[in-house]
């Protein structure tokens, strides 16, 4: 089903310059002078922002980045920072494939996937955000010590993540019920609460770069 596009979506969101970032040929620059030399926490697919407006209200000696290519979901997610009156968080309207040439000369500490398109069919695998060829992407920017977290409630999807991830990163962990297992640290996004309530269980995978390892 495609999603109904709004109009006026764009300018809503460029209405909101300090949260807003458009995937242009001064990307980069602006994507390091937010850094300041710091490390960035980015979400691939940040949707409606939920999940870090809540990050960055929670952590506000943190830095992050939503990548979102929907602007009718990143109308709400600007929306919601400003209402949160966050001042660490920027949403980038545009695709991942160009997240190399964003975060060049940039360190990413940790990258979530939370809630990604499963594209269940097999000829759409590589369209994942957790396929090997986004995470050689994601990896350019990452560096020993680096984390990269997905969740999901589809176990197809966690199969192939966990397949994927192993051939880039040290697995931390896996979980295959979050609610069940609990976690105090972990923040829920709005598919999470959803799902949770609806009784599925939440897949998470957590894993690293360790100092050997080369993307």
């Amino acid at each position: 089903m495609r999603r109904r596009r709004v109009a006026g979506a764009m300018a809503a969101f460029l209405a909101y310059p300090q949260y807003a970032l458009l995937a242009d040929q001064d990307c980069n620059q602006k994507l390091r002078q937010f850094a300041d030399d710091d490390v960035l926490n980015v979400e691939v697919g940040s949707g409606r922002g939920g999940y870090l407006v809540q990050m960055a209200a929670r952590y506000p000696e943190r830095k992050f980045v939503g990548i979102e290519l929907k602007e009718e979901l990143l109308m709400t997610a600007v929306r919601k920072a400003a209402a949160a009156e966050v001042d660490n968080l920027l949403f980038i309207c545009g695709y991942a494939e160009h997240f190399a040439d964003w975060f060049s000369g940039i360190t990413v500490d940790t990258l979530y996937l939370n809630f990604i398109d499963p594209w269940p069919k097999r000829r759409n695998a590589v369209k994942r955000l957790s396929h090997r060829n986004y995470l050689k992407l994601y990896c350019s920017a990452m560096v020993p010590g680096s984390r990269l977290i997905l969740k999901t409630d589809n176990r197809h999807l966690y199969l192939f993540s966990f397949v994927e991830f192993k051939r880039f990163f040290t697995i931390v962990s896996t979980t295959q019920d979050l609610v069940a297992v609990g976690d105090d640290t972990n923040v829920a996004t709005e598919y999470e609460t959803r799902f949770s309530a609806q009784g599925k269980p939440i897949y998470r995978i957590v894993c690293q770069i360790d100092s050997e390892q080369v993307c």
